[in-house]
């Protein structure tokens, strides 16, 4: 189709092309013209639903007609999580944007089940908490679901997940048949983005391995449920008797799961 109308142009003809889309018009023989027809021929084929456009609206993502199914679901949450930062926002909000858009796509997906009238109280908690994460991102008052009350100053449950991954992939480097103290020096120099989970700066990245690693072995970590699932994998890692290859690479699996929480 471009081809045909790009002879129409290199042959002079002033009126319109018969088969452009719409009728388009050719005013001049420029090389923006060219473009402008290029455009007005491909604009439909590369045309993103209007939910799947970075800036897409509360409204279009509320009345998409695409959020019908688990798969439909699943697409447009994965959509969401790797589109690219809007530069106008700073990281965290933009990790804000994210997880608005993820909540109000969930909103949707239950009205398409019919819950709009079966739990009412569930859409309404869910838009809540996508509302009070849009305040932030606006700069107005912080909802009191994101003010912290006075108390302990404890790391939070995102960051003991991640020291979980890594305290299972020194499990799985021991279990290897590596001693403690080689398994902790070679992940510390495998993973140094791990760096950022550690606190303050009196222990290096080695020795907070092993503290993590000793404080989920101790039962000594804050997180009731991060301890137990500690627990049964690293049960479930024992009884599999495994070749030191296959720990070695459960053991990396592990650690780069860690490293993408840290750094996210």
């Amino acid at each position: 189709m471009t081809r045909t109308v790009n002879e129409w142009v290199r042959l002079g003809r002033p009126a319109e092309h018969p088969g452009c889309p719409g009728g388009c018009r050719i005013l001049t023989l420029t090389g923006a013209t060219r473009r402008r027809i290029w455009s007005l021929n491909t604009a439909a084929a590369f045309r993103a639903p209007e939910e799947k456009k970075p800036n897409a609206s509360i409204a279009s993502i509320l009345r998409s007609s695409s959020l019908d199914s688990p798969q439909a679901l699943e697409e447009y949450l994965l959509f969401i999580r790797n589109q690219e930062d809007d530069p106008n926002l700073s990281a965290i909000d933009n990790k804000r944007r994210r997880h608005t858009r993820i909540l109000w796509a969930m909103r949707a997906y239950f009205d398409k089940l019919g819950f709009r009238d079966k739990v009412p109280e569930l859409r309404k908690y869910i838009a809540d908490l996508a509302i009070a994460l849009e305040n932030l991102i606006r700069g107005g008052r912080t909802d009191p679901l994101f003010v912290k009350t006075k108390g302990s100053k404890r790391d939070p449950m995102r960051t003991w997940g991640a020291r979980l991954q890594a305290a299972l992939g020194l499990e799985c480097l021991i279990l290897s048949g590596l001693s403690r103290e080689k398994a902790a020096s070679d992940a510390a120099k495998s993973y140094k983005a791990l760096a950022s989970l550690t606190r303050g700066t009196k222990l290096d990245l080695k020795g907070s391995l092993l503290s993590w690693y000793d404080r989920y072995g101790e039962g000594r970590v804050p997180v009731p449920e991060l301890l137990e699932a500690f627990e049964t994998e690293r049960s479930e890692l024992k009884a599999a008797n495994l070749s030191p290859a296959e720990y070695r690479r459960r053991g990396k699996q592990a650690f780069m799961h860690a490293v993408k929480t840290a750094i996210r």
